[in-house]
């Protein structure tokens, strides 16, 4: 099992085409055994992902997933990171939020 902290990640308002800080999620196994880490990426075009996630996750390991947002367009944007995992929860999900002002 994998439980991601923070869920969602909020980027506020941002001027079209100016990118923002990078905001971070932590992936963590919380089970007992190896975890396979198969595909992490961002959907949509005002997001862009970064992570250190190996392709083998301990048990009790973490890695962090490091995003950018850099708005398209004016108005409310949302995103996604899509996490696939051998976990049979899979795939999670990282919502994303911001405004292109």
């Amino acid at each position: 099992m994998v439980k991601l902290t923070p869920p969602k990640l909020d980027f506020g308002s941002l001027p079209v085409g100016t990118a923002s800080p990078l905001k971070t999620a932590t992936l963590t196994n919380i089970s007992n055994s190896a975890l396979t880490v198969r595909d992490i990426s961002a959907s949509g075009i005002d997001f862009a992902e970064t992570n250190t996630c190996p392709s083998s996750l301990p048990a009790g390991g973490n890695c962090a997933i490091e995003v950018t947002f850099k708005p398209a367009i004016d108005g409310p944007r949302i995103g996604t990171i899509v996490i696939s995992t051998s976990d049979p929860a899979s795939p999670q999900f990282l919502v994303l939020t911001g405004t292109g002002q």
